[in-house]
C-alpha cells in the first residue's frame, strides 16, 4: 500500500469512526463521563496485557499482542 493509499484509507475510517461515535453518543442515555470510563475501562483491559507481555515476556510478538488485544476488548 502506497503513501497516498495509506492516508486516503486512514482519512475513510476516521470519518467512519467519527460518525459511529456520534451516532452512538446521540443515540445513548448515559452522560459524557459514563462514555468517557466505560471507552477508558476498554482500551485500558485491551492494552494492558499486550503492553506487559511486550515489556516482561521475551517471547511476546506481534500476532501475540494483537490477538491479546482482540481477545482482551470482546465482550464475555
Amino acid at each position: 500500500m502506497g503513501d497516498r493509499q495509506f492516508m486516503l484509507t486512514l482519512r475513510v475510517v476516521l470519518v467512519a469512526f467519527t460518525l459511529a461515535a456520534l451516532v452512538f453518543a446521540l443515540n445513548s442515555k448515559q452522560t459524557c463521563t459514563t462514555m468517557v470510563q466505560n471507552a477508558y475501562a476498554v482500551s485500558l483491559v485491551a492494552a494492558l496485557v499486550p503492553l506487559a507481555a511486550g515489556i516482561f515476556w521475551k517471547r511476546a510478538n506481534n500476532a501475540g499482542a494483537i490477538l491479546s488485544a482482540a481477545l482482551g476488548s470482546s465482550p464475555g
